[in-house]
């Protein structure tokens, strides 16, 4: 194993980790916590934070995913297309690297646009219409626990 590769591998696993958990912060504590105060504060506070959330979580997954490719094939075993197609580990690589873009797409044409009506209900005191917008990080947690599962399998090869 050379030393870049090294340095990739760490790389990608550190913006997998704060992409991720990010996103889980996000759902499990920050949204909760800003539908808990009074709409003077919770409107101000989540509108300051959504631009700078989609820059920087959009950032770190575009990264993260190209850091991804270049571990898989530079670094790493899928060098064809019949090796992609045809093996496990190919295809589950290729699964990963899909909801990985399918994520990254899904924060930027849903989940970053549904903020600012976000912001907005919450300035109003809207807290059942900012539960209705839920659904939205939802589907990115399935993504993500699906590409979690798939980085355990290429672990073991599959």
């Amino acid at each position: 194993m050379s030393g870049l590769q090294i340095v990739v591998q760490w790389l990608h696993v550190l913006g997998g980790i704060f992409w991720f958990g990010s996103s889980l912060y996000a759902a499990s504590i920050f949204a909760p916590t800003l539908m808990s105060l009074p709409p003077q504060v919770a409107g101000p506070v989540f509108a300051a934070s959504v631009k700078r959330t989609a820059v920087v979580l959009e950032t770190v997954g575009g990264m993260t995913i190209l850091l991804g490719v270049i571990r898989g094939t530079l670094f790493g075993p899928v060098q064809s297309f019949s090796f992609l197609f045809g093996t496990t580990y190919g295809i589950t690589w290729a699964v990963a690297l899909l909801l990985g873009l399918g994520i990254l797409g899904w924060s930027h044409f849903v989940v970053a646009p549904a903020g600012n009506q976000a912001a907005a209900m919450l300035a109003v005191g809207d807290i059942a219409g900012m539960r209705r917008g839920l659904w939205r990080i939802l589907v990115e947690m399935v993504g993500f626990f699906g590409i979690f599962t798939c980085m355990i399998l290429m672990r073991f090869g599959l």
